[in-house]
Parts: structure tokens; sequence; C-alpha cells
């Protein structure tokens, strides 16, 4: 690694940990990233907390060559599509911007992720941990904005399960 991009990993866990009170050192920086997006999110839309609708948004606004915006542009979920639905469920709120913490829901899916990553023998929770474990947790917000997309979370998970496909 090289000093700027492990000054750059240094900063965004700093970062993480005081806007939003968690330990990032288990994440990529890519999930952080996202995280640090979803919080960004949630304070444009005046919302109070970091929801897993949230997340989902940072997720569908990932960076072209990220495969979980991939999976989810697969599926024609778009950041707009997701954006539209949360604010029409939610509406926009008018809460400030300091310590938008994350809600029961979203600490429930990092646990979820973080036992998943245990399980697996990884040492980073990366995005696809994150999606997939808004899939397993299934009780949550995001999951009702993708079924309002017409995605079903079984559909989402065949995605996330398939294994890539081999270079030629």
């Amino acid at each position: 690694m090289t000093f700027i991009s492990e000054l750059w990993y240094k900063l965004t866990e700093m970062i993480c940990e005081s806007l939003v009170g968690i330990d990032f050192s288990r994440f990529s920086p890519q999930a952080r990233i996202t995280l640090l997006q979803a919080k960004e999110e949630a304070r444009k839309l005046g919302h109070g907390h970091v929801g897993t609708e949230h997340a989902l948004l940072a997720l569908s606004e990932g960076p072209e060559d990220d495969s979980v915006a991939g999976i989810l542009a697969k599926l024609c979920v778009t950041p707009r599509g997701v954006r539209s639905v949360i604010e029409f469920a939610l509406g926009r709120g008018t809460a400030g911007n300091a310590g938008i913490p994350f809600n029961p829901s979203m600490a429930r899916v990092v646990d979820i992720a973080e036992r998943q990553v245990g399980l697996s023998g990884r040492d980073k929770i990366g995005t696809l941990d994150l999606l997939h474990a808004i899939v397993e947790d299934g009780e949550n917000t995001a999951v009702s904005c993708l079924e309002s997309l017409g995605v079903l979370p079984s559909r989402l998970h065949a995605e996330l399960v398939r294994p890539s496909p081999s270079p030629v």
C-alpha cells in the first residue's frame, strides 16, 4: 500500500468513526465511502437517521466498475428510482446535520455483514457484503424499496450468489 492510499484509508476510518460512531477498521475503502454517502443522502433528505434505504441509495450510486452497482443496474435499480421511492415512502424531513446515527435496522445489517465476513474468513466488509446483508435481513426499508421497484429479494439474492463469469 502506498503512503497516499494508506493515509486515505486511515482518514476515511477516522471520519467514519466520528460521523457514525462505528468501528470502520473492518470495512473496505469502498464500503466506507458507501456508508459516508448513505449518511450524506440521509442528511440531504432531512432524515434523522441512516437507514438501509440510504445505504441502498449509496450502493446504487457506486462507481461503474463496482460489482454491486452493476448488479443493481442489471435489475434496473437506479439511484433516481431508489430516491423517488424513499421520498414517496418517507418524505423529506427537517432533521439537522448533527450526529445522524444508524437506525436499528441499519445496525442489524452491519452486524449481519460482519458475521458473514467472519464466517468466510475474510477480514474486510465490502459493498457486496452490505447488499447481501440487506437482503438477508429482509425486514428493512431497503427491501421494501426494492420490492416497490419490482425487484424481489430472491431475485437479488440469486444475482449476488451467481458466480462471476470466467475470463476467456
